[in-house]
């Protein structure tokens, strides 16, 4: 099991545009990894960094759009809404 907290610290170093240094702790977490396998989990990391930040600046409009017209989030949005209303 990989501990999420070793997991944040290499995306933290990517936030800091340190992606060397990410990949040398995803190679501490991942030891059998192939270096293609590592440079692949760094880059979809600087992705899913990229595409974090770009959303904190999209406008509410545009927020909402993303969450009501992308399938896979309406889906979890009513799964998250389906589950309070259950819970209550």
């Amino acid at each position: 099991m990989i501990s999420t907290s070793t997991d944040q610290v290499a995306r933290v170093l990517i936030l800091r545009d340190q992606p060397e240094r990410a990949r040398t702790i995803l190679a501490r977490i991942y030891p059998s990894a192939i270096p293609s396998q590592l440079d692949k989990k760094v880059d979809e990391m600087v992705h899913s960094v990229q595409a974090d930040s770009t959303f904190g600046q999209a406008s509410l409009r545009q927020k909402l759009h993303k969450l009501f017209y992308i399938g896979s989030n309406r889906r979890a949005l009513g799964k998250s809404i389906h589950c309070l209303f259950c819970a209550g």
